[in-house]
């Protein structure tokens, strides 16, 4: 399963509070609603790939009440770094949704811009 995370700082894992990791962390399966908390000149989206049977716990949590749209996960407990496979600034995403013609696409549609683009780019990096 493939999960995302927008931060306004690069990730480092060297200062994440451990304490935190227990209640867990946010990741949604959607690229474009982490994207939109990927804010600032720094910010990144953070890719993570879990495996079937992961050894950090994965639960889906609550977001929207009528369960329409991306979905939420929080991993808990353990350091996710074995899981990560990108971290791509956000103003490279930004720049691929604001295309000519890209603009008018709705929030589906460019969140598939977005999934399309990240498979190529993160294919890229590990081939």
């Amino acid at each position: 399963m493939r999960l995302y995370r927008g931060m306004t700082q690069p990730y480092r894992a060297e200062q994440i509070d451990k304490e935190k990791l227990l209640m867990g962390t946010d990741f949604t399966d959607c690229p474009l609603p982490a994207l939109h908390y990927a804010q600032g000149r720094n910010g990144v989206l953070l890719v993570v790939d879990i495996p079937e049977e992961p050894k950090i716990r994965v639960s889906e949590a609550l977001w929207s009440l009528d369960d329409s749209g991306p979905k939420r996960y929080l991993l808990h407990g353990a350091p996710f770094d074995p899981y990560v496979v990108a971290q791509i600034p956000a103003k490279e995403l930004r720049r691929e949704i604001r295309k000519k013609g890209m603009r008018a696409l709705t929030e589906g549609d460019k969140s598939l811009v977005l999934v399309r683009y990240l498979k190529g780019r993160i294919s890229c990096r590990s081939g």
